[in-house]
C-alpha cells in the first residue's frame, strides 16, 4: 500500500487484474479496504477484479487433460523410453523407415506445464502410432518400458482429446500474438472456449460412447473453472473497456462467421 501511495497513483486506479490464486485475492481485498478507509474511493472485490484470462484457460484446460491422465503418462514414459538412448532412438530410426522409408524427427515429448506441448505431443504420436507401436515391442526396448503399452482406448482418449484441443490451441495462438490482446478480444476468446465446451456437453450418457463420455467429463471439468471467473469479465471496467473499444463489434463479426 505504501509502495502504491509513493508512486501518486491512487486516483487513477480503476480495477485490479490477477490470477485466481487466493493470496492475490486477499491483498485485492485488503487494498480495498484501504482505499476505502484513506481516499473513500470503492474498487470493490466482487465489482471491479478482472481474472488474467490466459491463466483462466491454463486451470481449465490442465483440468481437462486429468480426464485422460493414465492414457498420458503411459504415451509419457514410452517417448521418454525412446528418447533417453541413442539405441533406443536408433531403433525408433529403423521403424520409421520400415514403415514409411524414411527416417523421422524423434518423438516429441511434453513439458508439463505446458498444455499447448501436451496437444503437439499427441498430435505426433498419433501421426507415428505404427512407429512407436513397433519400437516398444522391440526385445531391446521391451525391458526398459517395463510392459506399458498403449491399447485401442488409450489411443481413442489420446485422439479424442487432440481433437478437443485444436479449438483451445488455436485460441491460445490468437491471444500469443505479436501483439498484446485487448480485453474485448480476450472475451472473445473466452466465450468461444465456452461455447467449444458446451459441444461436447453428452444429454444422455446412459447411451454414450466410452470417448463421447470421456470427452463430456472433460469439457464439465473447463466449464469448472470458466464459470467461476465468468463474473469477472462482466465487472464494470470490463464492460466499460468493451463498450468503447470500436473494434469489439467487429472482432464479435468475425468470431461468428469463422464460428
Amino acid at each position: 500500500f505504501n509502495r502504491l501511495k509513493s508512486f501518486g497513483i491512487f486516483g487513477k486506479l480503476f480495477a485490479t487484474i490477477s490470477d485466481g490464486s487466493g493470496d492475490v485475492q486477499a491483498a485485492t481485498k485488503e487494498l480495498s479496504n484501504r482505499l476505502r478507509i484513506h481516499y473513500a474511493k470503492d474498487i470493490s472485490v466482487s465489482s471491479h477484479i478482472m481474472r488474467c484470462i490466459v491463466h483462466t484457460f491454463q486451470l481449465g484446460i490442465k483440468a481437462t487433460l486429468n480426464v485422460i491422465s493414465p492414457s498420458t503418462k503411459r504415451l509419457r514414459t514410452i517417448i521418454s523410453t525412446i528418447r533417453s538412448s541413442r539405441v533406443q532412438m536408433a531403433i525408433f530410426r529403423k521403424m520409421c523407415k520400415v514403415i514409411h522409408n524414411e527416417e523421422r524427427e524423434q518423438p516429441t515429448l511434453d513439458v508439463l506445464a505446458r498444455w499447448n506441448s501436451t496437444f503437439l505431443m499427441y498430435k505426433q504420436a498419433i501421426k507415428e502410432r505404427d512407429v512407436l507401436m513397433l519400437t516398444v515391442s522391440d526385445q531391446h526396448i521391451v525391458s526398459e518400458c517395463a510392459g506399458i503399452f498403449l491399447n485401442s482406448d488409450d489411443w481413442d482418449h489420446i485422439w479424442a482429446m487432440k481433437e478437443w484441443l485444436e479449438t483451445p490451441t488455436m485460441l491460445s495462438t490468437f491471444l500469443g500474438g505479436s501483439k498484446y490482446p485487448t480485453l474485448p478480444i480476450a472475451f472473445l476468446a473466452f466465450k468461444c472456449l465456452l461455447n467449444h465446451c458446451n459441444k461436447y456437453k453428452v444429454l444422455n450418457l446412459e447411451l454414450a460412447t466410452l470417448t463421447q463420455n470421456m470427452l463430456h467429463q472433460a469439457s464439465e471439468k473447463c466449464l469448472y473453472y470458466l464459470k467461476k471467473y465468468e463474473d469477472c469479465l462482466n465487472c464494470a471496467p470490463a464492460r466499460i473497456v468493451m463498450f468503447f473499444d470500436p473494434r469489439y463489434v467487429l472482432m464479435t463479426l468475425c468470431v461468428c462467421v469463422l464460428w
